[in-house]
């Protein structure tokens, strides 16, 4: 009698633990269909892959994986490749996938430039097949739950204009649109370091006055060498509550990289009017460079309040401590441009 109840417990235990390994097999959200690329190198084992797998939620159980290729001797049969997998797939889906020769996905490189706006990212985007929905896309940036702490606290009714890292992407020419932004946000998170994060608690600013100072430099500074003195600029009229008078700023609002603002362009009610109100604007104006955020964290220490852009054809700028010294360059600069226009009538 013993000896009978000890096979039905063995049965019943071995009839559990084979439910309990379907169940790992099953995919992890059957309705998450959101891929995540998989790169399998020269000499990588399934019990790598497995791991990896595992660490970014797309199976159950690395163990699951592992039996699954014991049982159907696919151990030795692990293609070198790049793989799209999702928490929709099953372990026999996986499996599969990763021992067939994969298909080489066909990519586009795209260059999103400094200073880019979102509406030219868009533009650029479109070009190539991304962002045909532009409301849709736009929902994504400014509903989507994004998991990034440098996120936090954003206001994203402004659809994270800024933080769409400028940089020379290659995306899968079928990727969707959040695929895109997440491969963006991700540069972002990668390029904004710890020790920059550490450095605005520092000084005091949010990631949000980080970004949009830093956006502003990058419309503002033509000339790289510059970049950290005219944060500086900026810098110190901030200190002091004195309008930034950005230029930039202004065409932000106006839609139009205009050069020369009249006087009532610069009367514009707006709160992205920086010859009208104090401090910065409630957002960043474009996308800005990495060197243009480390600008802003490091900027030059000087006296100075003003600067002119010089017009010798370097982009270079002339800069000014006194309102006096800012109108004497002024007159240097007008001088530079005409003798530069009578040089090229010549």
């Amino acid at each position: 009698m013993k000896r009978l109840l000890w096979v039905v417990l063995i049965v019943v235990f071995l009839s559990g633990c084979s439910e309990i390994s379907q169940s790992l097999e099953q995919p992890v959200d059957p309705n998450d269909t959101t891929t995540v690329t998989i790169e399998v190198t020269p000499g990588q084992t399934f019990n790598a892959v497995a791991k990896e797998l595992s660490d970014k939620k797309l199976i159950s159980s690395a163990g699951a994986l592992r039996n699954y290729v014991e049982q159907h001797e696919l151990g030795s049969q692990l293609q070198v490749g790049t793989y799209q997998i999702s928490p929709s797939m099953d372990i026999a889906t996986i499996a599969d996938i990763l021992t067939e020769a994969p298909i080489v996905a066909e990519t586009v490189t795209i260059t999103i430039p400094e200073g880019f706006e979102n509406v030219d990212v868009i533009a650029r985007l479109q070009e190539y097949g991304f962002a045909q929905d532009v409301e849709a896309f736009n929902d994504i940036l400014e509903n989507h739950p994004f998991e990034y702490d440098f996120l936090e606290g954003i206001d994203r009714s402004f659809k994270l204009e800024g933080y769409l890292f400028p940089d020379t992407y290659e995306f899968f020419a079928d990727a969707s649109d959040l695929d895109v932004i997440t491969k963006m946000l991700d540069n972002f998170d990668l390029k904004y370091t710890p020790e920059m994060r550490l450095r605005a608690d520092e000084l005091g600013m949010s990631t949000n006055d980080v970004v949009t100072l830093a956006s502003i430099v990058e419309r503002e500074a033509r000339k790289r060498e510059e970049f950290s003195i005219v944060a500086g600029v900026f810098q110190n009229r901030i200190a002091i509550d004195m309008p930034l008078q950005a230029c930039s700023t202004v065409q932000y609002i106006l839609g139009e990289r205009k050069w020369v603002l009249s006087i009532q362009e610069t009367q514009i009610e707006s709160p992205y009017n920086t010859y009208q109100i104090p401090g910065l604007p409630p957002s960043p104006i474009a996308q800005p460079s990495q060197m243009a955020i480390e600008a802003v964290l490091y900027p030059a220490q000087t006296d100075y309040l003003f600067f002119v852009v010089a017009n010798l054809g370097d982009g270079s700028h002339l800069f000014a401590t006194t309102y006096e010294e800012h109108l004497a360059n002024i007159a240097i600069s007008e001088e530079n441009l005409q003798k530069a226009i009578d040089e090229a009538n010549e």
